[in-house]
């Protein structure tokens, strides 16, 4: 089947032949320009002037002598008839701009539909008015108020802006095609003696339908539709919606030559399901390494694949085969989704998070915003520097970082003198500085030629920005700035480089118009892509557009993307339309109807149509994750017993217990998690100082016995230490606002019911303080084929008392306790069951204090939960079996029988053959910062 362009082609070469010399050709789009050129060459018969090719928005310009007026340019230039029109009622542009950019939107449409602008938007005031009327008289509240002087004020907003920008010789495109349509064609600029055509269009605005019209009445112009007579003489299919109008009107031009290739032609459908993004991808790169059509010379320049979302480019790209030969893509990505793209926003998320310190620091950063900015890959390339002096950073567990020393760290000279981070011309204005010298690095560099790319087209939309910020408004914010960015790099898009006419095709939905392939591949065929659901956020409802003013809707708006996708497939040979077979949320995921239209109405209307459909739902096998383990070699051996002669605290051994594999990390090769930057008060650090307190308050009681006027439960005391604490280990931390002011009175009230408990207890028992942070050292000599090993155990209780003569080794506990964790029914389970790693602990410290030269059993060990005063004190206690008629009572029994267990443990700590392995029991790994290093999922992810 012949392309649609080659019979153009073959249209305008007879008028080239025979002499004509001006002749412009308006496609739909400048990718089929490019075709077009290619054809026509081959239709030539001798030299001939080449004719002039413009797309539809190229020759309206053209036409008119206006230029394209920038939309975020007119989006200032809306705000600021805003500010004069509503004074002090004006909005900030933070929330003005979203609400602009629907207003923009609005009028191209108004526009193009050629609607009486002051007819429509008073219309529609009167309608919202309608809609707030209270028919009790009640006055309308001030936010109505102002929601009615809007709508009332889009007339002017529309005149103004529409006077503003033809004076400055810009129009939006709406605009334009209006203008030219409603002009003579004897003022139609670059018109006159030239032989025109218009080929490929089909979803005409009422502004470009008078254009043709006038162009086809007026200059003899040549329309040349490309329909075909399955969807146009079908008057329940939406894909002819617009051509069965112009057919039965003859406007803009009379309908010709329809042809019949969808029914006449032979052609195969393959219909695949595949489940999400990448999935689809290797679904094409299955295609075109393995179906019938790639063993035909020359297959490649006739196909093409086309991504329906955009956002399926990429793993696209990752799955075409190297073996099919070059390829060219057309479409490219937008900076937003390239490592340039986020390294502004980065950066503009630091500075809008900059906090003034005073005088002598100046302006800080928080430090994990600045890591964030650091690490990104463009900043890694081009500041490979800052890799070791941000891991230095991050060590010393600070919050802040202050300007001076980030200008230090990236080279100096980037922050100027008196730097406000929230002044958006100063921020944009150092921003520029930095991408550019981020730029020039990598273009000096070794990078990707997609990172260069992705870097230079950030310098663009940074200039851009810059020379905007130079004209905001005083009230403007970072914010401001943050939404600029982020909607030019929606717009902008990252090239990419290849021969336009060579290879296949990766191209867009929209650059298919008036293009031809015997092959294609169509991706995303879902129906919230395609159709999609046609709607665009607008201030104008669905029936004032439609039924009131006669402006395209959502039947209108869905025949498009109809014509599009029938139109592409009607000259095909070999159709594969792919779709995400896995179901989403209200609908999405769902196929498009288009195929279940082709699966019905073509097996029944097109017989030489042959519809085959697959749907890929096999899960690709995956090797079971073998079990993590570590032999114990020479060298595993002499790390374990360099970290036994360091010490084991009882923590270690509740993690040897829970998971050997998490022991030999943590313990013998002294893994530990990164230390983390808090700009919050987490558990740990509540912790310790609740834990300073109550060692502050009762190491002034050591050998004392406490009568309850010693301990002053009072609130403004506990503040006191408490900040003091802070003050002295984490003064960059925002005690008095947030989550934080929270957590801080949380810690004031764990306290003060803590002493007030303790009041009450020294009020009917008698309490001597003996130590607090008491440090506990013990070594047990362990049998082992190596030889005899000396295995030292450290701890540090919170606090030992002598209570009514009976010492209690105390251990504060700030989480939450179950006092059932701390019966201990079997001595042997205890150092074998996970679940026991609790009481394992105080056990533990039971030992320890029992190996001091000064203590002596029986006594009792025992947690004070914090967070519960009222179960103070909650001691290990034993089965009757192991121990004293008091089962809180630790004697002698007890502490042999846990000392031999505790052997037995090492012993095949030591063994050899007994290498570290995994824990077995997933719910050990919940908080385990190596579960991913172990294949293991953590649950609830």
């Amino acid at each position: 089947m012949e392309p649609f362009l080659l019979d153009v082609a073959r249209q305008v070469a007879r008028e080239l032949n025979q002499g004509h010399e001006a002749v412009e050709v308006v496609l739909p789009s400048r990718r089929a320009g490019v075709f077009f050129r290619k054809y026509l060459a081959s239709c030539i018969e001798k030299p001939v002037w080449e004719p002039q090719i413009l797309s539809i928005e190229d020759f309206v310009f053209r036409s008119t002598g206006l230029q394209k007026a920038d939309p975020v340019a007119s989006l200032f230039a809306l705000y600021h008839i805003h500010l004069s029109l509503a004074k002090e009622e004006a909005r900030q542009p933070d929330d003005f701009f979203p609400v602009g950019e629907m207003v923009l939107a609005d009028f191209d449409e108004v526009d193009h539909h050629m609607v009486d602008a002051e007819s429509l938007f008073e219309f529609l005031h009167e309608a919202r008015a309608i809609d707030l009327w209270n028919p009790d008289g009640t006055p309308l509240t001030s936010l109505q108020q102002r929601y009615l002087t809007f709508f009332a004020s889009l007339t002017q907003y529309y005149s103004q802006l529409r006077e503003n920008s033809l004076a400055r010789g810009e129009a939006w495109q709406g605009l334009a095609t209006r203008l030219l349509a409603t002009r003579p064609v004897e003022d139609w600029l670059g018109v006159g003696k030239s032989k025109l055509f218009f080929a490929g269009f089909n979803a005409l605005t009422p502004a470009e339908e008078t254009l043709l019209n006038k162009a086809y009445d007026h200059l003899g112009a040549v329309v040349i539709w490309d329909v075909d007579s399955w969807y146009i003489d079908d008057p329940l299919q939406e894909a002819g919606l617009f051509l069965r109008r112009y057919r039965s009107t003859g406007l803009p031009a009379p309908v010709k030559n329809i042809g019949n290739w969808l029914a006449g032609e032979h052609r195969n459908v393959s219909i695949i399901g595949a489940p999400l993004h990448v999935a689809q991808a290797r679904e094409v790169g299955n295609i075109l390494t393995s179906a019938p059509f790639t063993r035909e010379p020359g297959w490649q320049s006739r196909t093409a694949v086309i991504p329906a979302d955009e956002s399926l480019l990429l793993p696209l790209l990752n799955s075409i085969p190297g073996s099919v030969g070059p390829y060219n893509v057309t479409m490219g990505i937008p900076l937003r989704q390239t490592p340039g793209g986020s390294l502004a926003v980065l950066w503009l998320d630091m500075l809008a998070n900059a906090r003034l310190t005073g005088e002598s620091a100046g302006w800080c950063f928080f430090l994990s915003d600045f890591v964030r900015v650091a690490m990104h890959p463009l900043m890694v390339i081009a500041f490979q520097q800052l890799v070791p002096q941000v891991n230095a950073l991050v060590q010393t567990g600070r919050l802040f970082v202050v300007a001076d020393e980030v200008d230090g760290l990236l080279s100096g000279s980037l922050i100027p003198l008196n730097f406000n981070p929230h002044d958006p011309v100063q921020s944009v204005g150092f921003l520029s500085k930095m991408i550019a010298q981020v730029a020039e690095a990598i273009r000096d560099g070794a990078a990707d030629p997609f990172a260069r790319a992705s870097a230079d087209s950030l310098v663009a939309v940074i200039q851009k920005v810059s020379t905007l910020a130079a004209i905001l408004p005083p009230n403007a914010t970072l914010i401001t700035i943050r939404r600029l960015m982020n909607h030019l790099a929606s717009t902008v898009k990252i090239p990419f480089g290849g021969e336009p006419l060579t290879g296949i095709q990766v191209m867009g939905m929209l650059e298919t118009r008036a293009l031809d392939f015997d092959n294609i591949i169509l991706l995303g065929m879902n129906d919230d892509v395609i159709p999609g659901s046609g709607l665009t956020p607008s201030f104008i409802p669905s029936d004032i557009r439609t039924e009131t003013f006669g402006m395209a809707g959502f039947r209108e708006k869905t025949a498009v993307t109809a014509y599009h996708f029938y139109r592409l497939l009607q000259r095909t040979k070999n159709v594969f339309l792919v779709y995400n077979n896995v179901p989403g949320h209200l609908g999405k995921g769902d196929p498009s109807r288009f195929l279940l239209q082709i699966k019905y109405e073509f097996a029944k209307n097109l017989p030489h149509t042959v519809v085959t459909e697959e749907v890929r739902s096999e899960v690709p096998e995956v090797a079971a994750a073998k079990p993590v383990e570590i032999e114990k070699n020479d060298e595993v051996m002499a790390q374990l017993k360099m970290a036994a002669q360091k010490g084991f605290s009882p923590t270690s051994l509740s993690h040897l217990v829970e998971c050997p594999l998490r022991f030999y990390l943590m313990v013998v090769k002294g893994i530990r998690p990164p230390k983390e930057y808090q700009i919050s008060i987490e558990s740990d650090l509540f912790g310790d100082a609740v834990h300073h307190v109550a060692e502050k308050v009762f190491g002034k009681l050591i050998g004392i016995h406490v009568q309850p006027h010693m301990l002053k439960p009072d609130k403004e005391r506990v503040t006191s230490m408490l900040s003091g604490w802070f003050d002295e280990h984490r003064p960059d931390l925002d005690r008095g606002t947030g989550n934080n002011l929270l957590v801080f009175q949380v810690a004031i009230d764990y306290l003060v019911n803590f002493f007030l408990t303790e009041q009450r207890m020294a009020a009917t028992q008698r309490i001597v303080p003996v130590e607090v942070e008491a440090k506990l050292r013990r070594t047990l000599q362990i049998p082992t084929t190596d030889g005899v090993v000396d295995v030292v155990f450290e701890g540090r209780a919170d606090r030992i008392d002598l209570r009514d003569d009976v010492p209690v080794v105390i251990d504060y506990k700030t989480g939450t306790v179950d006092a059932a964790a701390f019966n201990v029914a079997d001595m042997q389970e205890l150092v074998s069951n996970p679940k026991q790693a609790k009481a394992l602990q105080l056990m533990t410290y039971a030992w320890l204090s029992a190996g001091s030269a000064w203590f002596s059993p029986p006594f009792r060990c025992a947690v004070w939960p914090l967070r519960a005063p009222s179960k103070a004190l909650i001691p290990l206690s034993f089965n009757s079996g192991i121990g004293h008629n008091d089962d809180s009572l630790i004697g002698k029994m007890q502490l042999d029988l846990f000392e031999e267990q505790l052997q037995a443990l090492l012993v095949t700590l030591f063994d050899r053959g007994q290498p570290f392995q995994q824990t077995s029991d997933a719910d050990n790994c919940r908080y385990c910062p190596f579960v991913e290093m172990c294949n293991r999922v953590k649950p609830g992810r």
